[in-house]
């Protein structure tokens, strides 16, 4: 039976109630399996079979499921058959490579990607996809996998790309994150895989925790770890309540240090003749600076930030020398890393 699931706003999960029925008296399910297992609600702990006159003892709960949407006609779950009132568990195996050669019943090897790992990081054995499913981005075509859990054997569903700064899906599983560090994705629409829903999927916003508000960041959206040569987008948040001004050229410097610890600052990353109309970043609000090419050489790995300075109380469209300004402050990235780990 078709059921519509009608989602407003954030991810809503129904929990659906099993349909076996039982012999009786023993309290053993004689039907063809229970329809509460999702791969969207794998804490399916609502279902239970139904009984008939007599068989009060029989309250089968499913703590963990993990079947493919819909029923399970077959009666036979991802992580064993379903027929007695026991729970359904799933106990991560290792694995090395890709590929079901070194795993059993059915599972497949999967491997977190790690295009910046020097040697192919542990597998774990995970149930094989479903109609349409993801472990992570790699299984979605120009898209994200969201709320994929493979350590516990749920897959997930692809979203498109999230590319404008402060815009978010929660819970993706991509290797470079759509929040700056500290925020939260809150306000996403999102139509879970084979449901029909109203409102299409739609990104939430980047929320700062509540320490957060009054304070400026530079910020490395590469994901702490950047291989040699490879482009780091660089991004300047606004989390006062007024505008702030970058310089209108180069708006940071590189710095490195053998233990983040102590930096050591190496210059701003381009050189200029002429300083440049100030660049405003609106109260809230983002701004894509110019982007920074890693070192590829010797010497070059190791641990790096980026380092700003902004000012306050200028007037738009003019040079900071020349705007007036009555206040500044500076700002520093997190640490990232160049070079490739094991």
């Amino acid at each position: 039976m078709a059921m519509l699931r009608w989602i407003l706003g954030s991810v809503v999960v129904l929990g659906l109630t099993a349909c076996g029925t039982d012999a009786g008296g023993g309290g053993a399910d004689a039907a063809t399996g229970d329809l509460g297992d999702s791969q969207i609600a794998p804490q399916d702990t609502a279902a239970t079979d139904a009984t008939t006159p007599g068989d009060a003892a029989d309250a089968a709960t499913d703590a963990v499921g993990t079947d493919a949407v819909g029923a399970d006609a077959g009666g036979t779950d991802a992580v064993g058959t379903d027929t007695s009132d026991t729970a359904d568990t799933f106990t991560p195996q290792s694995c090395v490579g890709s590929g079901g050669s070194s795993c059993t019943n059915g599972e497949t090897c999967w491997t977190a990607p790690c295009p910046k790992c020097g040697v192919m990081p542990q597998g774990v054995c995970v149930p094989p996809l479903k109609g349409g499913g993801c472990y992570d981005y790699t299984h979605c075509t120009a898209g994200d996998c969201h709320n994929a859990d493979p350590m516990n054997g749920v897959a997930g569903w692809c979203l498109p790309v999230v590319t404008a700064a402060g815009k978010c899906w929660p819970n993706a599983s991509e290797l470079i994150p759509d929040c700056y560090p500290g925020a939260s994705c809150q306000g996403a629409s999102i139509c879970p895989q084979g449901a029909e829903c109203l409102v299409a999927d739609k990104p939430g916003t980047c929320t700062p925790a509540a320490a957060q508000n009054g304070s400026v960041y530079l910020w490395e959206r590469n994901g702490g770890i950047v291989s040699p040569g490879e482009a780091v987008i660089v991004t300047w948040i606004n989390l006062t309540s007024a505008s702030i001004f970058l310089p209108g050229c180069s708006t940071y410097s590189i710095q490195t240090s053998p233990d983040s610890q102590v930096w050591t600052d190496k210059g701003p990353a381009a050189q200029c003749v002429w300083e440049g109309t100030a660049v405003e970043v609106p109260a809230g609000g983002y701004v894509d600076t110019m982007s920074w090419q890693a070192p590829n050489g010797t010497g070059t790995v190791g641990n790096y930030r980026f380092h700003g300075t902004y000012s306050t109380g200028c007037k738009a469209g003019q040079p900071i020398s020349t705007g007036g300004c009555t206040g500044s402050g500076t700002a520093d990235s997190t640490a990232f890393f160049v070079g490739y780990v094991p």
